[in-house]
């Protein structure tokens, strides 16, 4: 087996993985939370999209300028892809997106010295872990269109390694700032890579250290870096967590990290509650790597590989790791009572950082067993697929909704509103999922909209304020505010989406919008019933 055939390989089991986004042309959106409509609509809004990131055709009448979208990668995809019907670029920048962070992982531990094909082992972690079926399912494929961390990692590698020189470091300051514009999570992943090896090739090598290299990677590092941190803080992401003291910032921490019993394999309440959350680390890798300090010599640099990837895994944890009763404080604590703990919101994404170092030293283990026990070491490449389809559960955890939008947007022209059910006691996954529906038809009907399609908080997004205007107008028969408050928006129509409304409010809901519009749209077509109302 050469080299040549690993992307053949991973293209394959790419497909099988994350089936069905192989024949998503045939009208499905795969994925399974509330995330998933919202990048789909990105996809087919990014090409619409100056320089700016001004979008006419959301926040309606004014537009919305989307100062730091979640991808600047998936924004160029947009624009490559834009003759594609976006759940079909979908269903592609997944298979394809597995495949090439894979490919990159497996091409990592070469570069290291594992061979073909335990350097599959590599890719199978980094590209199937369960930090990558968790973004599938979630809706965000950006985070596995990420060749960029294994190609930092082999750049890096080489600039804090013997005979590191500066284009080293110019390639490693490159691949960084690739991986934090596919998501700022990966850019921080990224980044304790990066100093996990500086701080390694300074402990291994000494005097003999590449300062110029690291220098060099350093400095595009550290440019980049601000540039970014200043695009954080323009779109207002730089604020902490609303509403929460140091207590309640720790809980919501502890929430979105790794944890023990997640930790080899998926927690029963993964995909319960609109969430994929366990992340799932590859038990083939792990126990490779375990083994390292008695199968590894010091002539390969897998130290800092391995305690890298173990710090990210500490990481990953958040600030506290629970064992039974007791309470133990990890690193992550001394900043969780920051209001800028905000941008750590989810610490179990780190675990990229292990999944990678961790693979590249499973391949590296993996090697040195084949030389001594020959075909008895085959079996490891067994337990690696099995991690990746049985015990990370994909592609059977994997969920599709038709991608048809339902035909009675097209019957007019003008803003639209989507009318949906808003009231406090909606959680912030169902408005999530309301909100993604509004912006994902919008990739059909192409009309303006009122809600904005990435904010994440419900009180932020113009629609929901409106709702409850509307509401509140149509259930007390006061149809004349109504009209005023869509006239003051320039709204055409009202859409209905009386399948989520109490039988008795729909009812009350379509005696009020008859006296605005007698002779509504009707269709049954594209998962719901749907009525436009137009605003004369």
């Amino acid at each position: 087996m050469r080299p040549r055939h690993a992307p053949v390989i991973f293209l394959v089991l790419a497909i099988a993985w994350t089936w069905p986004a192989a024949i998503a042309w045939d009208g499905w959106l795969v994925g399974r939370h509330f995330d998933l409509p919202g990048t789909a609509w990105f996809l087919s809004a990014g090409p619409r999209m100056g320089l700016d990131l001004h979008d006419p055709l959301t926040g309606w009448p004014e537009g919305i300028t989307y100062y730091r979208p979640d991808s600047y990668v998936l924004l160029v995809a947009s624009w490559l892809l834009q003759g594609l019907p976006a759940h079909v670029s979908h269903g592609l920048l997944q298979v394809l997106g597995v495949t090439a962070s894979a490919w990159a992982a497996e091409a990592f531990a070469r570069a290291a010295g594992a061979r073909m094909p335990w350097s599959l082992l590599a890719g199978l972690a980094f590209g199937f872990s369960g930090l990558a079926a968790n973004a599938l399912l979630e809706g965000h494929v950006y985070h596995v269109m990420d060749p960029w961390m294994p190609l930092f990692g082999w750049a890096w590698l080489r600039a804090t390694g013997p005979g590191g020189r500066p284009h080293h470091g110019a390639l490693a300051a490159l691949f960084f700032a690739l991986t934090t514009m596919t998501t700022a999570y990966l850019g921080l992943a990224a980044a304790v890579i990066a100093v996990g090896f500086a701080f390694g090739g300074l402990a291994e090598l000494r005097l003999r250290f590449p300062f110029a290299a690291a220098l060099t990677a350093a400095a595009g590092v550290g440019v980049f870096g601000a540039w970014y941190l200043h695009q954080f803080s323009a779109a207002g992401a730089v604020e902490g967590l609303p509403g929460y003291d140091a207590a309640s910032r720790e809980l919501f921490l502890m929430g979105n990290s790794t944890d023990l019993v997640g930790l080899l394999t998926p927690t029963p309440a993964v995909d319960r509650f609109f969430h994929a959350a366990a992340p799932t680390f590859s038990a083939t890798a792990l126990c490779l790597a375990g083994v390292a300090p008695l199968v590894l010599s010091a002539e390969t640099r897998w130290k800092t590989l391995l305690g890298t990837g173990l710090a990210a895994l500490v990481l990953s944890m958040g600030p506290w790791l629970h064992l039974g009763e007791t309470w133990i404080p990890l690193p992550m604590v001394a900043i969780s009572d920051l209001p800028a703990a905000d941008l750590l919101r989810h610490p179990r994404r780190l675990g990229w950082a292990w999944v990678l170092c961790g693979g590249v030293v499973a391949a590296l283990v993996a090697t040195r067993l084949a030389e001594h026990r020959g075909r008895a070491a085959w079996p490891l490449l067994a337990c690696a697929l099995i991690d990746a389809f049985v015990v990370v559960g994909l592609p059977l955890r994997q969920g599709a909704r038709p991608a048809q939008v339902p035909s009675a947007y097209l019957a007019g022209e003008g803003a639209v509103f989507d009318l949906f059910p808003t009231q406090p006691g909606l959680t912030y996954e169902l408005n999530g999922w309301l909100q993604g529906l509004a912006c994902w038809y919008q990739t059909g009907h192409g009309r303006p909209i009122v809600d904005d399609c990435v904010v994440t908080r419900a009180a932020e997004n113009p629609r929901v304020g409106l709702s409850q205007t509307v509401l509140a107008g149509l259930l007390e028969g006061e149809t004349g505010a109504v009209l005023s408050a869509m006239r003051g928006r320039r709204v055409s129509a009202i859409a209905l989406h009386g399948d989520l409304f109490h039988p008795s409010d729909r009812a009350r809901l379509i005696q009020a919008l008859s006296r605005i519009d007698p002779d509504p749209v009707s269709s049954a077509d594209g998962g719901e019933a749907l009525r436009i109302y137009r605003v004369r």
